[in-house]
């Protein structure tokens, strides 16, 4: 098992049930274009959008959110009610989508049923479990911790 999301574009498993799209900010622009690419758009497909960015379009069923917080209620509340079969799709940031990754398998969906896209900055945040400091967009493997370098 890979501890990270790996970049890799969005795949529809189109026998599923249920598809849910949750997507971050201007990525819904990619999530129009893999739809366009299938031949058929799934009859049950939601999709739930951080931010209130990008045209509106009318055959899809599209929410937005202003914050996670309530993205994730309308998600963790769509998963109370859902039955084996869901597809769940995550596009957007490496924090959103392992965010949204880890809900979806605490509700039991399989690897098989989560498909993820990766997008935007690599930048991670990474603790330091000495000094119990958080950095922020950390683009690189070995990082030199402020409070560790010896001069």
């Amino acid at each position: 098992m890979r501890s990270v999301p790996q970049s890799t574009k969005i795949r529809f498993n189109l026998p599923g049930y249920m598809h849910l799209i949750c997507v971050e900010h201007q990525a819904i622009n990619i999530v129009y274009t893999r739809i366009k690419t299938l031949n058929r758009i799934p009859k049950n497909l939601q999709i739930l959008q951080l931010g209130k960015i990008g045209i509106m379009k009318e055959a899809l069923n599209i929410e937005q959110f202003d914050s996670m917080r309530d993205l994730k209620a309308k998600f963790n509340e769509i998963c109370d009610c859902a039955y084996m079969g869901m597809r769940f799709y995550a596009v957007g940031s490496e924090k959103f989508v392992w965010n949204l990754r880890n809900c979806a398998r605490g509700f039991g969906l399989s690897e098989e049923e989560i498909s993820l896209e990766v997008v935007g900055s690599k930048a991670k945040d990474i603790d330091c479990s000495n000094c119990q400091t958080t950095n922020s967009s950390v683009r690189t493997n070995i990082i030199l911790f402020p409070a560790l370098v010896v001069k």
